[in-house]
């Protein structure tokens, strides 16, 4: 194995344990580091979404089962 491809083996295994949310072993460049920021950022920006969504569907769910239990009486 080359220095290059070895390189590309160590920045996949770093990238894998980012998207695992594990630490990394080593010290990570800044242009990683920059880029491990933004992933965190974009992911919790996308489960604030994905919560806001899910609490307004469950709303929604109640909101519907309230009706159909008023209007059965």
């Amino acid at each position: 194995m080359n220095v290059l491809q070895q390189s590309l083996l160590e920045a996949r295994q770093q990238l894998a344990h980012l998207a695992l949310g594990a630490p990394v072993p080593v010290l990570l460049p800044p242009d990683l580091a920059r880029r491990q920021d933004q992933l965190v950022a974009a992911f919790n920006a996308t489960a604030a979404r994905a919560e806001v969504a899910l609490a307004t569907r469950y709303q929604q769910v109640l909101r519907g089962r309230e009706a159909a239990l008023s209007g059965s009486e």
